[in-house]
């Protein structure tokens, strides 16, 4: 069955946007990333805790690899680095108002070196306010005084606290609801990514 190619935004410029053709799924998530402007992807990532207990919470996206990874920053005094650690697989759902359509990611996730290259590019490009907070008290521990909490932080190198999550989806679910029925999509990495069209 030929899938229909989906509506591109007015605001989009097709030819501004490199496209690489080895995993399908990757063009349509870049497109809809563009459509919605400058503004985080912010998506919701689901990990399970070490009774079994599904724990989700919303997270930035800070790049989305050539090669299809989900690069998430995150605390690693928090909850997500011990889930992580035990049980290395995780999902993500993003949703885009305006193109109405979102995107479910499962797979394998990864805690990047602390020498990684891509860890440090990442946190130079973050602004001073959001660096102050891998310096703040630990993430869900008693609150503490308001003093420990600064405001900013012109740290040059990422202090230990900060890690990059790495996440290799090797199953991808897109919805488009602008269609009628709507249409969805899976694709699952074997091999290659196979691709299925599906009732919305």
């Amino acid at each position: 069955m030929a899938l229909r190619r989906r509506r591109v935004g007015m605001n989009v410029n097709r030819r501004d946007i490199v496209w690489p053709m080895t995993i399908p799924w990757l063009p349509i998530l870049r497109q809809a990333i563009a459509a919605q402007g400058s503004g985080p992807l912010i998506v919701s990532l689901a990990t399970v805790d070490s009774a079994g207990e599904p724990q989700v919470r919303s997270v930035v996206v800070r790049r989305v690899t050539d090669d299809g990874e989900l690069r998430i920053t995150s605390d690693a005094r928090g909850g997500k680095h011990e889930q992580i650690v035990r049980h290395p697989t995780a999902a993500v759902c993003a949703w885009f108002a305006g193109t109405r359509e979102q995107f479910r990611f499962s797979g394998t996730v990864r805690i990047a070196a602390p020498d990684s290259p891509d860890r440090s590019a990442i946190w130079s490009k973050l602004s001073s306010a959001t660096r102050a907070t891998f310096f703040w008290p630990a993430p869900g521990t008693p609150k503490a005084q308001s003093e420990a909490f600064i405001e900013s932080s012109d740290a040059p190198l990422p202090p230990a606290s900060f890690e990059l999550l790495q996440l290799r989806p090797i199953s991808v679910e897109h919805l488009l609801l602008t269609e009628h029925p709507h249409c969805r999509t899976r694709w699952t990495l074997r091999e290659t990514w196979a691709v299925e069209a599906m009732n919305p």
